[in-house]
């Protein structure tokens, strides 16, 4: 799928917050495809906040962020 296009702010966490979303998505037998579309979802939330840990989004909020890019789970 396309990247999200957002204004980035700081990239620290991006990576953590990825993976522990895409594991915990592969733990709930999702496809890997699903998995790393959502993950991706929730790092690029990530990333418009400064700091590791204030922009952890929710799931509501992931969610929304995807149907708001034109997408859907």
């Amino acid at each position: 799928h396309p990247i999200y296009r957002v204004a980035v702010k700081d990239t620290t966490g991006a990576g953590d917050c990825f993976n522990a979303v895409f594991i915990t998505c592969l733990s709930k037998n999702w496809t890997v495809e699903k998995a790393a579309k959502y993950a991706s979802a929730a790092a690029a939330i990530t990333i418009q906040f400064v700091g590791p840990r204030e922009g952890l989004p929710t799931c509501d909020e992931v969610e929304l962020f995807i149907k708001n890019h034109g997408g859907s789970i």
